[in-house]
Formats: C-alpha cells, structure tokens, sequence
C-alpha cells in the first residue's frame, strides 16, 4: 500500500462512497444532503468522475483507490492508497513512491 487517503484531503469535499458500484464521488462541499445517495448525486447531473474502488479481501476487508502524487510538478506512478476515515492525515509510504 502507498499510503492513506485520510481526513485531512476528504474533509474538503462531500465524499459519496457507493460500495455497491466500488466508486468513490468527490463533490463540491455542501453540494448534497447528509442523507444523500450516490444514485441522487448522478441524477442531478453534476459531471463526476466516480473514481473506482478495489477491495482488499479478508484479513484486511479494506477498500483502496488508485492516486498520484505531484511533487514539484511532477507526477509519480500510480499508487495504491487505503480510504480511512478514522485517520486525520494522509499518509504516503516513502518507499512506495521511490519504487513507483
């Protein structure tokens, strides 16, 4: 694993975790009710991404998505990166991005 995607980046979005379709929905903040579904965001034509979700099965049983780093302009290789949201801070493991 690269690294967590922790409080501190999702906090400034609405953060729809469809689980059924494995995608995550980044929205503007304040953009959907708390009760919202995934199904109501894309109803109301907002033009998201939906960024995929892999499961990593038992013991771990935790969802990740796929990001990439940007560092003084530069990108690196794609890296596999955990959704907590327990965590407060985003995480990157340094020899996970040397070896990207």
């Amino acid at each position: 694993v690269g690294g967590l995607v922790g409080l501190d980046f999702l906090r400034r979005f609405d953060v729809m975790l469809d689980f059924s379709q494995n995608e995550a929905l980044f929205l503007p903040p304040r953009t959907m009710a708390p009760d919202a579904t995934a199904a109501d965001a894309l109803e109301r034509d907002l033009k998201l991404i939906p960024v995929p979700l892999f499961f990593l099965p038992a013991p771990a049983g935790l969802y990740y998505c796929k990001v990439r780093l940007s560092v003084d302009g530069q990108e690196s290789s794609t890296l596999p990166a955990l959704i907590d949201l327990g965590s407060p801070l985003s995480i990157v493991n340094p020899a996970a991005v040397q070896s990207a």
